[in-house]
């Protein structure tokens, strides 16, 4: 059965907290515009206070907050007088004016002057769909789901800034009694946590002239300096391309209950005596090993923990409320449990599936995050934005090229800077542009942006549960997409020619 899109956003922020009612007001406030700037454009725009324009140019940017759904309200009045209209917009400047700033650089001249597109639901036929054939994909995860491919999933796709299909199949889990699956079921997003959260402070960083890609691993950690690793860049660690093998059951040593500063450093100790796989650059690893480093790189040259880093410069600043790590205990209802695991004698139900990550206190750079596809698609919106959304800014258009594209470090790699591009075959199946970039994660999650299609497309699954020998999903994901792309009906789509580059 199709699900709705479950609860609005102000009866879900009231149900529950992350953490705490006082954590989520500071997340709230956070989250929240605070430049009076902002303000006071909103207010050379009175004029269109009721027509769809206000609705585009107004509540569109606020973040997810009581104060926006005051405004849906407003703007969807048939008839207000014009003093009431400044009384209640002014109500809305002073609400979001007291909220301090997230950790963020400035927004260019060029980002100010015009505010890049927000996400906004819409019906098909206006973002260059034809609809029965995008319902097709949506009835290739029903079909998934009665297969037994997956307990269930939400697919969002994304055209231009308008969410055409946000479509949820199937339940929690495969017993019949078990809650079914909404649009705001939070799923453990696994390694997608590498883009939205390490990739992403990675390129601030890079922008910002704190770190250099170049750099080797040891020069920013000391411990690195007689180690086979030591002499990889931080590029070789994003593109997987350092030599180092692809993880490590460290876990097994060190436990759930160790302080994560010590088993931090149990970590690092144990990387920098690991043999490399390869020579660097001489094949690409996907390698977890990599980007703990860049982790620990990220930790070291900030006086705050990972993920307060992501939390102030990724989540609050995009106002992405249902992702995070560590999900409090009354979330449990809205998340998908992931595999039965024998290490720990239980059934991983709001605790992240990956076992390193556990042993890391639930807070890593390479898997930890939980969250629900619409937010996966936001953050999405801002990469194919060129790094803004609306008038918020993560990172340059450059910095977003740069590490989007190819890397070009190991001849035949499809790796680009923490990102991938679509390989042959790719999860993207095979009408994604060369141009495409994308991650997956172990858990049954997937993103994938298209600059040329101008197209995201999210689905998030738990198809680990009960077991991650379940691997039918590999077959799902391109089939979806293809779909997907075939049902675009406003241009020619042509598949991807092998082995074709990015431009």
């Amino acid at each position: 059965m199709r699900q709705g899109r479950g609860p609005p956003p102000v009866a879900r922020h009231r149900a529950h907290g992350w953490h705490d009612v006082d954590a989520m007001r500071h997340r709230l406030q956070r989250r929240a515009t605070s430049a009076p700037d902002f303000c006071h454009n909103r207010l050379r725009l009175l004029h269109d206070c009721f027509t769809d324009r206000f609705t585009t140019a107004i509540v569109l940017p606020l973040p997810q907050s009581p104060a926006r759904h005051v405004a849906r309200g407003l703007a969807a009045a048939a008839a207000v007088p014009l003093r009431a209209g400044l009384f209640v917009l002014a109500a809305l400047t002073a609400c979001q004016a007291f909220r301090p700033a997230a950790h963020l650089s400035p927004p260019t001249p060029e980002a100010t002057a015009t505010a890049a597109p927000v996400l906004r639901d819409a019906a098909p036929e206006s973002a260059g769909f034809n609809p029965e054939r995008l319902e097709q994909a949506a009835d290739l995860l029903e079909r998934a789901v009665a297969d037994g491919v997956t307990p269930g999933g939400v697919l969002l796709v994304a055209r231009r800034g308008t969410v055409v299909l946000d479509h949820a199949a199937g339940r929690l889990t495969y017993d019949q009694g078990s809650p079914a699956v909404t649009p705001s079921t939070i799923y453990d997003l696994a390694s997608l946590t590498k883009v939205i959260a390490t990739t992403t402070l990675l390129m601030r960083r890079v922008e910002a002239g704190a770190l250099d890609l170049d750099a080797t691993a040891a020069s920013c950690l000391p411990e690195l300096e007689e180690s086979a690793v030591g002499g990889a860049t931080l590029r070789d660690l994003l593109a997987h391309s350092s030599g180092l093998p692809c993880c490590t059951e460290l876990f097994r040593e060190l436990g759930e209950d160790l302080d994560r500063d010590e088993a931090r450093g149990r970590y690092l100790e144990h990387i920098a005596g690991t043999k490399l796989a390869v020579e660097p650059r001489e094949r690409a690893i996907y390698s977890d090993l990599g980007v703990l480093l860049l982790g620990e790189i990220l930790e070291r040259g900030s006086d705050r923990g990972l993920a307060q880093q992501v939390e102030e410069e990724v989540l609050a600043p995009l106002g992405l409320i249902d992702t995070g790590y560590v999900p409090p205990e009354e979330l449990r209802e809205r998340i998908a449990p992931t595999e039965f695991d024998s290490w720990r004698g239980r059934l991983p139900h709001g605790e992240v599936h990956d076992e390193n990550t556990l042993a890391l206190g639930g807070v890593a750079p390479h898997a930890g995050l939980f969250g629900t596809a619409r937010d996966v698609a936001v953050f999405g919106q801002a990469m194919l934005n060129g790094g803004v959304y609306g008038e918020r800014r993560l990172a340059g258009a450059e910095t977003v090229a740069l590490f989007s594209r190819r890397a070009e470090l190991v001849p035949g790699s499809s790796r680009a800077l923490g990102w991938d591009t679509p390989s042959d075959p790719s999860s993207a199946g095979r009408y994604f542009s060369a141009r495409s970039f994308g991650h997956t994660g172990f858990t049954g999650v997937s993103l994938w942006i298209d600059p040329e299609l101008e197209l995201i497309v999210v689905l998030l699954t738990n198809r680990v549960h009960p077991t991650r020998d379940n691997i039918a999903i590999r077959r799902l994901r391109p089939a979806i997409h293809d779909a997907i792309v075939l049902s675009i009906n406003d241009r020619e789509v042509v598949p991807r020619e092998a082995g074709s580059r990015q431009g």
